[in-house]
């Protein structure tokens, strides 16, 4: 379903990410991002749907500069945190650019803090959108194997490998149920029945 936005780059992401119109996000609900980058999917979320709270995550700091410009609409709506999602607090070098310019690839890197479930899923989420550029591989085996994915009721995510692990691939779809949105390995969207 094609919706009206008088931001041509929210227009362009609902051409492109068709799965943006069917995801559940009741009223009042709470949404996660995983990998905010500049805020156009939570710009997007929020403007087609109604959640209280949009909690978006990114490590690099100069999209977070622009993500917080994006979405300083919202006001206290929105709430972005200028580091990673990981299975537990602590500093990683990223391979990323953190350098303010937006190219095709990744170049360079810089130190980044990851934080603990225990931050981020300290309350039930309705929907977590998970585009961490292959980070998921280590995130989703621990979520799946620590609870911690009982606190998520709905899944976008973005594969970034050829096949997803086949245990944690069955794994989700012994909790979630199949995808019910599956353009795999672009993205898949799990609901929880």
């Amino acid at each position: 379903m094609s919706h009206t936005f008088s931001d041509p780059d929210l227009a362009e992401l609902d051409r492109i990410w068709p799965l943006g119109g069917q995801l559940v996000v009741p009223d009042g609900g709470r949404v996660l991002v995983a990998g905010a980058y500049k805020g156009r999917y939570m710009d997007y979320v929020l403007t087609l749907y109604k959640p209280e709270t949009v909690i978006g995550y990114e490590p690099q700091k100069s999209a977070i500069v622009i993500a917080q410009e994006r979405l300083s609409k919202y006001g206290d709506r929105v709430r972005l945190v200028n580091r990673g999602v990981g299975v537990h607090d602590c500093w990683v070098m990223m391979s990323g650019m953190d350098d303010g310019f937006h190219t095709s690839g990744f170049s360079g890197q810089f130190d980044t803090r990851l934080e603990s479930p225990i931050t981020w899923l300290s309350e039930p989420v309705n929907l977590f959108i998970c585009n961490i550029e292959g980070f998921e591989n280590f995130l989703l085996p621990y979520l799946i194997l620590s609870g911690w994915i009982e606190s998520v009721r709905s899944l976008a995510i973005q594969f970034h490998n050829d096949i997803p692990n086949r245990r944690v691939w069955d794994a989700l779809v012994n909790h979630y149920g199949r995808p019910v949105y599956d353009d795999y390995p672009i993205w898949c969207y799990f609901v929880k029945k």
